[in-house]
């Protein structure tokens, strides 16, 4: 069933049984690069690409990492990409990707890189995108890891708190 247009402003649509069943991952993928092309539309592709850039620096960052913390993380006029994209796209959305949307933006993400280690005892992390530094008091991530080391989830090393402020990196 879709609702015709009424008043200029479409209304929802009916699912596709393709979209209904595809994988978490190709429905990421999918909200994903809609919500970059619609960011692309609206604010210019050289202001979103520099955007989207700007927390790795000098660093090559891969493809699917760029795209996820640009759409969800890094903000642009204040906000994250997705939360421009749902205010000007999310009545045509269908509810299930709404909900995912929403769901993205609410999760807590990190990109860790290890600064320094004393093997065996501990390892001092920043968050590139918060700028926050800790140091983690543990044993055998700091034997696995190496200096400049990069971590999209800290706790994949670790799952200790920072010996200084208590927070767990994620």
């Amino acid at each position: 069933m879709e609702l015709k247009k009424c008043h200029g402003v479409a209304g929802p649509k009916t699912v596709p049984s393709e979209v209904r069943n595809e994988s978490p991952h190709g429905r990421d993928r999918r909200l994903v690069e809609a919500t970059l092309n619609h960011a692309v539309r609206r604010f210019d592709k050289v202001r979103v690409g520099a955007h989207v850039l700007e927390p790795f620096g000098d660093r090559e960052p891969s493809s699917q990492l760029v795209m996820l913390l640009g759409c969800f993380e890094t903000r642009l006029e204040g906000k994250p990409l997705a939360t421009h994209s749902l205010e000007r796209e999310g009545a045509r959305l269908a509810a299930q990707d709404r909900a995912w949307l929403q769901a993205q933006l609410a999760a807590r993400r990190g990109l860790w890189e290890v600064l320094s280690l004393e093997r065996g005892r501990s390892m001092e992390l920043v968050d590139l995108l918060s700028r926050h530094r800790c140091v983690v008091e543990e044993k055998r991530g700091s034997e696995q890891l190496s200096a400049a080391c990069r971590l999209s989830d800290a706790s994949s090393a670790s799952k200790a708190s920072c010996a200084h402020c208590g927070d767990e990196p994620r």
